[in-house]
């Protein structure tokens, strides 16, 4: 106590002012051996060296970032350091390499990326450790590129609790969900307390005083996937608690079984947890959203060697029916549920796209150049992922068709209102029209189709001009005028242009279409197949039990839909 500084605040120095690198003493020392603790740079001896950052909040920040990091991890650290004892020469290198990337020691390929980059112009600006520094940063508008705003990611990552039920089953599971909705914003602050919200699967951000622009952006940029997150670990929480009370354990013991469920099921991804081929910096790049993959093999793994078959299978249950419904809205495919290896990541596309842009061959260089423009403003930009999808479906939606580099016609716009919704928040690739192309081994739509919807298009805008440019192709194509005019009024209508209807009225009259077919083709666009189907089932469901009050009920809008008395016989028939 007598040594030690009154009214002492750490000093922090500025990383050019010192340039210093890590003891070789002490670096001798250390290597090949596995972490016993964390080093407080902030705990040794004051030499009371001047130029330091007269900055208190900075060095606060610094101080209690380090002291925190040390408190939390010596625990852990002691443990290993004490558990490689006596273990034989390849456990001893993995409990070695594991305790180095917890104490953020960098491998031998970092190392000598920072010595390159140390002994080129750019010497220091970047610290000690440009590696991690570049790694982070490019993680960072990585996370914020292809997470942000991105509606699809949030709602695949809502698929997660298809863990939780194959754990708890079907009754804790939804008991699950129920309390969190419950309990609202109490629940979320017990989440908050008990610590199974601090560990989300977007690392690497760093929100401090100094950027608290950047902190506010990016609360609004994961806002839905931080919400998917609180749904997953929240309704796994309090199904595991309430299964435990319900088994007659404490309410101390039912949190604690409660945590450790939210760990098994929607996992940890801080230093300790994160496997120790992701620990360095290059291979964080190289493997960045990897670490999902490896936890859920470890997940499914672990069932597997407790011979949990029924978890598993509730597992593969419940994975394809959430696929096969609700996810082929999003353009998921039901092999998605196996973990993925493929060594790919967006730094990779980025790099190969660059490489090729680089290439000394022309039609190369042209390919890579196409290809960084579009990956780059997804990948780089905040939210980029989402506003490139958003602005693909406005795309397919205003031009009513999507199309080629080279022009030629894909498939066709949706025109149901969930059918633009779905365009515009999944993009134009989780369309029905969008998954027929992709059957069809992905041949384009029928010139004749198109140059009908062209066509119509024409009509609406009374854009004779491109009228009269299409004309022949109309003639090449055997394009029916009639029901192109037909289709346009219709669209209008259903629309409710009246710009349009009056603009196509006189060439209805002149065409002599009826208004019997008009109707029809107005209902065809009002209500789709599925509608119809549905209808004819609650119909003839209703006639069967002989419920007058249904019949009633059903009867109008079962008129305008315009359905054959024929259909509906089939269907009684079907269900009789």
């Amino acid at each position: 106590k007598d040594k030690r500084l009154a009214s002492y605040i750490t000093h922090i120095f500025e990383k050019d002012f010192i340039q210093k690198e890590f003891d070789t003493g002490f670096a001798k020392l250390i290597t090949d051996k596995p972490a016993g603790s964390v080093y407080d740079p902030f705990l040794q001896k004051r030499l009371g060296k001047m130029g330091y950052v007269e900055d208190v909040w900075r060095a606060l920040q610094a101080y209690t970032k380090r002291a925190v990091r040390k408190e939390a991890m010596d625990p852990a650290l002691k443990q290993l350091k004490e558990s490689a004892v006596d273990l034989d020469k390849e456990s001893l290198n993995y409990v070695m390499r594991l305790t180095h990337r917890i104490n953020m020691r960098p491998t031998e390929v970092d190392n000598l990326i920072d010595n390159y980059i140390k002994s080129s112009p750019v010497g220091y600006k970047l610290g000690a450790r440009p590696v991690s520094v570049i790694s982070k940063s490019i993680r960072q508008a990585i996370y914020r590129g292809t997470l942000g705003l991105n509606i699809g990611s949030s709602m695949k990552n809502l698929s997660q609790g298809t863990n939780t039920y194959a754990k708890l089953g079907k009754k804790y599971t939804t008991a699950g969900y129920i309390d969190l909705i419950k309990k609202g914003n109490t629940g979320i602050e017990e989440l908050k307390k008990v610590g199974v919200l601090e560990d989300s699967f977007i690392q690497d951000r760093s929100f401090n005083v100094v950027k608290q622009t950047m902190e506010k952006v990016d609360k609004g940029l994961f806002y839905f996937f931080e919400t998917a997150e609180k749904i997953n670990r929240g309704s796994a929480y309090f199904g595991a608690k309430k299964k435990a009370l319900a088994e007659g354990k404490s309410e101390a013991k039912a949190i604690e079984y409660a945590k450790k469920m939210v760990r098994d099921t929607q996992f940890k991804f801080g230093a300790i947890d994160t496997p120790v081929i992701l620990g360095s910096d290059t291979a964080k790049i190289l493997l960045q959203f990897k670490s999902f993959t490896f936890k859920q093999a470890e997940f499914l793994g672990s069932m597997y060697k407790e011979k949990d078959w029924g978890g598993l299978m509730r597992w593969i249950a419940s994975n394809v029916v959430v696929y096969s419904t609700i996810g082929r809205s999003f353009g998921w495919r039901i092999e998605d549920i196996i973990p993925d290896f493929k060594f790919q990541s967006p730094t990779g596309q980025l790099v190969k796209a660059g490489g090729k842009a680089l290439s000394l061959d022309e039609d190369t260089r042209k390919e890579g150049r196409k290809e960084l423009i579009k990956t780059v403003p997804g990948l780089i930009f905040p939210a980029g992922t989402q506003i490139k999808k958003t602005y693909e479906g406005a795309k397919l939606l205003t031009k009513g068709y999507s199309e080629t580099p080279s022009g030629q016609a894909r498939f066709l716009a949706p025109k149901g209102p969930i059918g633009k919704a779905q365009a515009l928040a999944f993009g134009q690739w989780s369309t029905k029209q969008a998954k027929k192309y992709f059957k069809r081994g992905g041949h384009p739509t029928s010139a004749e189709t198109m140059v009908k919807r062209k066509v119509v298009e024409a009509l609406i805008k009374g854009d004779n001009e491109a009228l009269n440019k299409l004309a022949p192709e109309a003639v090449k194509y055997s394009v029916d005028s009639k029901k192109a005019i037909k289709e346009a009024m219709a669209l209008a209508i259903v629309e409710n242009d009246d710009e349009a209807i009056k603009r196509i009225y006189p060439l209805i009259k002149k065409h002599g279409i009826s208004n019997k077919v008009l109707k029809t083709a107005v209902r065809d666009l009002t209500y789709s197949t599925r509608d119809k189907n549905k209808m004819k089932v609650k119909m003839a469901k209703a006639i069967l039990d002989d419920d007058d009050k249904k019949i009633k009920k059903l009867y109008s809008e079962f008129k305008k839909m315009g359905i054959t008395d024929e259909a509906l016989r089939k269907e009684i028939k079907k269900l009789k």
